[in-house]
């Protein structure tokens, strides 16, 4: 066009012509007169470039592509002492082996020799010991009822555990009830509500395997146990009944048990054994009356004693009311 004036179009005028009105914009290329061809300027997203007026005159000629920058990724934070677990609580940080602390462990956990009955307390001893190396101050312990049948987590039952300096230990005794019948496993807490700052926090459990019936036969003797009577068709022998009954809450069935009889003589106090009477299967409550013909060594004072299950075959509700005994003169 005659008269017109020929325009040059710097880098950051076409930075302008672009981002004119506007606070940000994508980033921005553009070529620069003189520059060799794919030479080019890259502004990202967000910048502004400040560059002086152009005049009314401007009018720039030319191409200008835009191109986008992925943003910058920021790597996550890492956990630190004060995050929570799913449970809310606090994660601990795990101390220096050299570190004064206390550390609480269940050494030992038992019960009372004998059957466990459903619905019924039963002893249990619980051992605790400070293994670190401070002092411990109170805290609570805890045994947990788990029914491996129904693999349901089970209550816990606490108790106190007192102030514990370090290498001294407390055993501490508990009733414990379980509410039905099957295989059962109890498990010694030491600390359970992390009351106590340890060195250790994973070493504080030990668990006991139980097994708990419904009820028990209970063999004892009825109507004054046993009698020996001389024989009226028989010289020198004797008519001897067995009385006794099932007073449990179980029959007692599918084991082999025995009466056993033993006899002392007190002239000479010489002793022996009469044959054993076996008992046989037995409902709950139900009596029966066994009978033999036996017959002494010689004549004399003797003492008779009659023991149910004398071998301990039974597991029975009361093993203390399996013995009678009788005397007998022997002319």
């Amino acid at each position: 066009m005659p008269g017109a004036r020929p325009v040059r179009i710097f880098l950051g005028l076409a930075v302008l012509a672009v981002a004119v009105g506007c606070t940000s914009v994508a980033p921005v290329t553009s070529s620069a007169p003189g520059a060799s061809p794919g030479t080019s300027l890259t502004v990202p997203t967000g910048s502004t470039v400040d560059v002086p007026s152009l005049g009314p005159a401007f009018s720039p000629t030319g191409s200008i592509s835009l191109t986008s920058v992925p943003p910058t990724s920021v790597p996550p934070t890492s956990a630190t002492p004060t995050d929570t677990v799913a449970t809310g609580k606090p994660i601990k940080t795990p101390k220096s082996p050299d570190a004064l602390a206390p550390n609480l462990i269940v050494t030992k956990i038992e019960r009372d020799p004998g059957s466990i009955l459903a619905e019924r307390p039963f002893d249990v001893s619980v051992t605790i010991r400070n293994i670190g190396n401070a002092d411990a101050g109170s805290s609570q312990g805890a045994i947990q009822e788990n029914n491996l049948g129904d693999g349901v987590q089970g209550v816990l039952d606490p108790f106190p555990v007192g102030a514990l300096k370090k290498g001294k230990s407390v055993t501490v005794d508990l009733s414990v009830t379980l509410p039905k019948e099957g295989n059962w496993k109890l498990i010694a807490i030491a600390d359970f509500k992390e009351d106590i700052d340890e060195s250790d926090e994973k070493d504080n459990t030990s668990d006991l395997s139980v097994k708990v019936v419904g009820g028990l036969p209970d063999l004892a003797w009825a109507n004054g146990g046993f009698s020996f009577t001389p024989s009226q068709t028989k010289a020198g022998y004797y008519d001897v009944a067995y009385d006794f009954i099932n007073m449990g809450t179980a029959d007692y069935a599918a084991e082999t048990t025995f009466i056993a009889v033993n006899w002392f003589r007190d002239e000479d106090s010489a002793s022996g054994d009469f044959p054993d009477v076996p008992v046989g299967d037995l409902a709950v409550h139900e009596e029966r009356v066994l009978e033999q013909s036996l017959s002494f060594p010689g004549p004399g004072t003797y003492k008779i004693y009659a023991f149910l299950d004398k071998r301990g075959v039974v597991d029975e509700l009361n093993e203390d009311n399996n013995e009678s005994q009788i005397s007998v003169t022997v002319p």
